[in-house]
């Protein structure tokens, strides 16, 4: 057959095919071809996703067996305690009130702070906040504040810390620390609060004139003290305003001077101010009788 029959026979089964079907034939043709330049594409895309999950279960295992050798050496241990703030609180102390020692797990007392914190605060009252942090890799850091002490109760050759907050620590020492007021026969109470009150109001310059304060209610003012001062008088004064009173007592004891020398004796600031020198009480004004103070 010749090549011009085959042309012919070719264009005339062409011309029986109608066009719907041509172009479906074509589209066809377009789509497998489309499809096989795809495929490769396709794998690299799935390779990838295989990767990308393979080396997520890699760093997933691999975290699990490092924390695995983590927790089981001593970097999950802790190494070192660490004290800052304490000033009259031992340091000691406050370790054992924390009850973490050395080689104990790192991450226990990191979880349970409060709980920690509290328990501390309990056992130790002076102790007014504690905050526990962690400190390089395995070193914790127990951060105090105090209460500051006001005054020291003397008590039988004792002295005991009486707090800002009016707390009297159970805890004796055989010296003050520091130039602390010492007072005598206070107990925790109102009383007390408001004695503190007043001595925060007191300059240090006036608190350093003060050698003792002692309590002695009377039945018409149950906030009577006596306050032995540095240069030898003994002064009177009720809680509720002794730290106005003290302001004038240093030009107060000029003016015995000019009258008395160096003759020491009672400063009544009661209700007033008068000067009896010891041994002549009997010079003291008469007191009206007041009702006792609630």
């Amino acid at each position: 057959m010749t090549q011009k029959k085959r042309f012919k026979q070719k264009r005339q089964v062409a011309a029986k095919v109608p066009p719907e079907q041509r172009n479906t034939v074509k589209g066809n043709k377009k789509r497998v071809v489309s499809m096989e330049a795809k495929l490769p594409k396709l794998k690299q895309l799935r390779k990838r996703k295989m990767r990308k999950r393979l080396w997520l279960l890699l760093s997933l295992f691999s975290f699990a067996i490092l924390l695995i050798i983590y927790f089981q050496s001593s970097l999950s241990h802790v190494n070192l305690i660490e004290i800052e703030g304490a000033d009259e609180v031992t340091e000691q102390s406050v370790i054992d009130a924390s009850q973490i020692r050395s080689g104990d797990d790192l991450w226990h007392p990191l979880f349970s702070k409060k709980e920690l914190e509290k328990s501390i605060q309990k056992k130790l009252p002076q102790v007014k906040s504690v905050k526990i942090n962690l400190n390089g890799i395995n070193s914790l850091t127990l951060t105090i504040t105090e209460y500051k002490t006001m005054a020291y109760l003397s008590k039988e050759d004792q002295y005991y810390n009486i707090l800002e907050n009016g707390k009297i620590l159970k805890e004796s020492r055989k010296v003050t620390l520091g130039n602390k007021l010492i007072v005598r026969n206070f107990e925790e109470g109102d009383v007390l609060d408001q004695f503190i009150q007043d001595l925060d109001h007191l300059t240090p310059k006036i608190q350093n004139t003060i050698s003792e304060v002692s309590y002695e209610p009377t039945d018409t003012n149950k906030y009577l003290i006596n306050l032995y001062m540095n240069d030898g008088n003994m002064a009177i004064a009720s809680i509720p305003d002794f730290y106005e009173r003290l302001k004038y007592y240093a030009g107060f004891t000029e003016e015995i001077r000019k009258e008395y020398g160096e003759q020491k004796g009672i400063v009544d600031l009661e209700v007033g101010a008068f000067f009896y020198p010891y041994g002549h009480e009997n010079m003291a004004p008469p007191k009206e009788e007041t009702p006792p103070t609630e």
